[in-house]
């Protein structure tokens, strides 16, 4: 019976211990959303993607920055679009962040007068 008790005990203290472990490692501060006077969107062209993996890794990595509100790596597209608190990064400060997430990355602010235009959709100059 004292086995018994010992090895429940044990098993108590065990699951109090893991339990406390998961509370430290899940126990970080929540991202407080930004203030929508504060957000701003930006898009960056991202070079150096081989799969979807690539863009879950460069969009986890850019949700955990503080100051970003909310982002979208797309493989497809190579594209990432992020809104982020203006007054503490700036669009080439994530751009930098995708950088460091792996040098294999090159990131660069798209800019946004610069939209792709597809010229079969244009009609000829006239004179």
């Amino acid at each position: 019976m004292k086995t018994i008790k010992k090895q429940l005990l044990i098993c108590v203290a065990l699951a109090a211990l893991l339990a406390g472990c998961r509370e430290e490692v899940s126990g970080e501060a929540a991202k407080q959303p930004v203030d929508p006077a504060r957000a701003a969107t930006v898009t960056i062209a991202i070079e150096g993607m081989h799969c979807d993996g690539c863009a879950g890794t460069i969009q986890k990595g850019l949700a955990a920055m503080e100051g970003v509100d909310s982002c979208t790596v797309s493989f497809e597209n190579k594209l990432a679009v992020v809104t982020y608190d203006k007054e503490q990064l700036s669009p080439e400060a994530v751009a930098a962040a995708i950088r460091e997430i792996d040098p294999a990355y090159s990131a660069a602010v798209r800019d946004p007068a610069a939209a792709e235009v597809d010229e079969s959709d244009t009609p000829p100059a006239t004179q």
